[in-house]
């Protein structure tokens, strides 16, 4: 008996025995970025007035930093000269409030997702980074010599966004491997020529900038500080994970 429920279950077509995906399938870089963004911002929650001042003036990006205006360093925004360097990654870890943080959280989960499942966590992290940095200094051009301070995983998103539609839209696969248990791993990456031609990707990244231009042009969303959308490292993000994706990507599929 034994023997011929297995005969039978070896004798089903490939598709019938495969085990379902799982409902949930973030890769572990994903999940721990979250997790260190949660703690971040739940240590400086829990923190005193004092203390999450301190964390923000040191850790925040500020294009003032660069300015040389001697009424701006020092006290207004400490961190010496090394914060000129590390603000352009530290401000991803931080953010200005939980609707923030979940707001960036769901976006990553939804692009951040296709984009680490390609490259791999290291890579996916390097990635991030680069395209966090690339968001500073769009607000740095914007910003030049004001005290905005800006933090947020924004940037990195935005990056993340763009390098996931060179893949969502991409041949073979693409569009099809969005549905349960995609794999990514054997998308060959179009190039940007070729995206540019096709009119859902040329829609959607035209939609995704006239509407960071409408809030950068209205002020909608802006304010003292923190308060404010950081329109500009979403252009900086944006643009630079477009076009850096591919330098990132060592794979041949």
């Amino acid at each position: 008996m034994d023997d011929k429920l297995t005969q039978n279950l070896s004798d089903l077509p490939e598709f019938e025995r495969k085990t379902p995906e799982p409902v949930f399938n973030v890769p572990g870089v994903i999940i721990a970025l979250l997790a260190v963004f949660i703690t971040v911002h739940l240590i400086r929650q829990l923190s005193g007035a004092g203390m999450q001042e301190w964390v923000i003036l040191r850790f925040a990006f500020s294009a003032a930093r660069y300015s040389g205006a001697p009424e701006l360093q020092g006290l207004l925004i400490p961190g010496g000269e090394g914060a000129k360097l590390w603000t352009f990654f530290s401000h991803m870890f931080l953010h200005g409030d939980w609707s923030h943080l979940l707001i960036n959280g769901m976006w990553m989960l939804a692009f951040g997702s296709v984009v680490a499942r390609r490259l791999g966590s290291f890579r996916f992290l390097l990635f991030s980074l680069v395209t966090a940095a690339f968001g500073a200094a769009g607000h740095l051009l914007a910003y030049w010599g004001q005290f905005a301070l800006m933090v947020g995983a924004s940037g990195a998103i935005s990056g993340q966004m763009a390098a996931a539609i060179r893949l969502i839209f991409s041949v073979p696969g693409g569009l099809a491997n969005l549905q349960g248990g995609a794999d990514f791993t054997q998308v060959r990456v179009i190039s940007l020529g070729k995206l540019l031609l096709i009119r859902g990707a040329v829609m959607f990244i035209a939609i995704w900038l006239v509407l960071n231009f409408v809030v950068g042009i209205s002020g909608f969303g802006t304010g003292d500080h923190i308060s404010r959308i950081a329109w500009e490292a979403h252009l900086g993000g944006f643009l630079s994970g477009l076009i850096l994706f591919k330098l990132f990507d060592r794979q041949t599929g």
